[in-house]
């Protein structure tokens, strides 16, 4: 396809999926029968209906409702394809109501760029995600959601589209949002089963499951589209509503760009910076988590007298306050991490600690990592196949997201994946696993002290082999971090740690003989890749197996530094975990 043709197929794919969701909410509001779930349906879909046209946004010029074209046609068709994608399975989610909305919505057949009816000239006219939005009828009309008249026509612009469904409003309000529709009784009765709540439930289930989709690539697509590189183009990702669905990640991307300590001022990370003794205070408490960051050697007493004076030396060399903004950010938009409690600086140990408080749900029994699961012998801890699936594709969507936002992790091992129990303390929660182990974090253009480090088998089993051992030979780089994603996904696939790997290398290889200064690097990487190749695609699919290799043979460089990465990241390895790849 060619550029301009795929850029018009996703503009015309997205207006499909939104004018047939409109048409379902708008039909919807003329069911008589289930009044109080009519209500709430209506204000479920009006939600998922905000969702979709907040993201496009991406692709939209400044007012939020003319479509960019010229934009689209700079972006790498990768990505282009990615979004056509996703709003093709969206459509076929609505196809059913979409043959409906062709033979009697006159908004449909008039503004879809996929029906008979649609005439458009692509050097003439500019393409609109809302030809004829519902609020500037009420804002001609004068009138406010409630049907009542109100001078303030541009709150009631400004609301319409969060508010119609939370009340019944007035008959002259659901008329308009009906205008030009038959009611549910007089569609023809081999139609009529598409309106049964039932039916609606289901379709809003999914609907909502691909906007989740589109969410999860936010991340890529600002990198793709050219938002991180120009500025100027951040002006237009205003929502429609009170979600900005962009803001965290361009807060991340703003972090990962500040001299090292970040902002000042309220609201930054200095607000977060607390006396040790009141730290120690918190982590007494049940339903906090600590991480440590270790500066260097605890000091004598003597350094101690000198460095209690200021913390500034240890604070802008390695990153601490930039750090705590970036957990600060993550844990507040919900990127997979825990929400951002407080730091302290301990001049005994010469240490930062990081405190972060539970999930609102959890109980205060402590965590469970994926590495404890693997290891625990209880059938309780052994995950599902859909729930590995589950957590491998969360993790990796983390991880390539806080690439895609400018960051890199470095420590990046089952270990890090944790999961909280509920209320009660007996059931663990697999649905929701968190990133966690921030503590090497930094910008992806941040400096590496190439400094000797104690042997760490536990932790240098995940490592890139330019990273391995006591002298790492290159600076961290991403590629570094997925080659640890790949060793996380083997241990995944096969649910054997990757120590255990090692220790089997040992035993059945070596002879149970142990080589002075640990076993090499390469060695380590031929079995992880010899295992991957040999015992995965039984376990996992092709697919699943695939992306493992693709991340530990370390084929990236010649994406790492180019537009293409994060669409390269996403067709490689976040598609080929998906459980969809492996039912086919």
């Amino acid at each position: 396809m060619e550029p301009v043709s795929l850029s018009f197929a996703v503009v015309a794919a997205f207006k499909d999926a939104y004018l047939t969701a409109k048409f379902i909410r708008n039909t919807a509001h003329s069911i008589k029968h289930f009044r109080g779930e009519q209500s709430s349906l209506v204000t479920r879909l009006n939600v998922q209906i905000l969702r979709l046209k907040n993201f496009s946004r991406i692709f939209c010029g400044v007012n939020g409702n003319d479509v960019d074209m010229s934009l689209l046609e700079t972006v790498p068709n990768q990505y282009l394809q990615t979004v056509r994608d996703i709003f093709a399975e969206l459509q076929q989610v609505l196809a059913s109501y979409t043959t409906l909305a062709a033979s009697i919505d006159p908004e449909y057949q008039k503004y879809s760029p996929t029906s008979p009816h649609f005439r458009l000239d692509l050097s003439k006219v500019i393409l609109q995600i809302d030809d004829a939005p519902l609020a500037e009828e009420l804002e001609a009309d004068g009138d406010d959601m409630n049907g009542n008249h109100n001078g303030n026509t541009s709150e009631a612009k400004r609301k319409s589209w969060f508010f119609f469904g939370r009340s019944s409003g007035s008959s002259k309000t659901k008329n308009r949002l009906s205008k030009g529709l038959p009611s549910v009784k007089s569609l023809p009765p081999s139609v009529q089963w598409l309106f049964t709540k039932d039916e609606l439930e289901d379709t809003l289930g999914k609907f909502k499951e691909w906007n989740n989709e589109l969410q999860h690539l936010i991340a890529p697509l600002l990198a793709g589209f050219g938002y991180y590189e120009n500025k100027k183009l951040q002006e237009r990702l205003q929502p429609d509503g009170e979600e900005n669905i962009f803001e965290g990640h361009l807060e991340l991307h703003k972090l990962s760009e500040e001299k090292e300590g970040g902002p000042k001022g309220k609201g930054s990370c200095q607000d977060y910076l607390i006396p040790w003794k009141e730290a120690e205070l918190k982590m007494s408490q049940p339903r906090v988590l600590v991480e440590y960051k270790q500066i260097g050697n605890p000091l004598n007493q003597d350094e101690k007298r000198a460095e209690t004076s200021s913390m500034s030396r240890p604070e802008s060399e390695l990153y601490a306050p930039q750090l705590a903004n970036l957990l600060r950010t993550a844990g507040k938009h919900s990127f997979h991490t825990l929400p951002f409690n407080a730091y302290a600086w301990d001049v005994e140990k010469f240490q930062y600690a990081f405190l972060f408080d539970y999930p609102s749900d959890a109980g205060v029994r402590e965590p469970q990592s994926l590495h404890d699961c693997i290891l625990s012998g209880e059938p309780q801890f052994k995950l599902e196949l859909k729930q590995r699936f589950h957590v491998a594709q969360t993790v990796v969507r983390a991880i390539g997201a806080f690439h895609s936002d400018g960051w890199v992790h470095k420590s990046v091992r089952s270990h890090a994946v944790k999961f909280f129990f509920g209320k009660d303390g007996k059931m663990c929660d697999f649905n929701n696993p968190y990133l966690t182990d921030f503590e090497f974090s930094r910008p992806d253009g941040g400096k590496t002290r190439l400094v000797a480090r104690a042997v760490d088998v536990e932790h240098d089993v995940y490592r890139h082999p330019e990273r391995y051992g006591q002298k790492p030979s290159a600076n961290f780089r991403r590629i570094h971090d997925i080659y640890s994603l790949g060793v996380v996904l083997l241990e995944i696939g096969l649910w054997q740690t990757a120590k255990q790997i090692h220790d089997e290398i040992i035993l059945y290889n070596l002879g149970g003989n142990s080589p002075v200064g640990g076993l090499p690097a390469k060695m380590i990487k031929e079995a992880f890749l010899q295992d991957a190749s040999t015992r995965l695609a039984h376990r996992m699919g092709s697919s699943y197996q695939e992306a493992v290799i693709s991340c530990l043979n370390e084929d990236w460089d010649e994406y790492v530094d180019r537009r293409e990465f994060a669409s390269e990241f996403q067709n490689r390895v976040v598609q080929k975990v998906d459980i969809k790849a492996f039912v086919g």
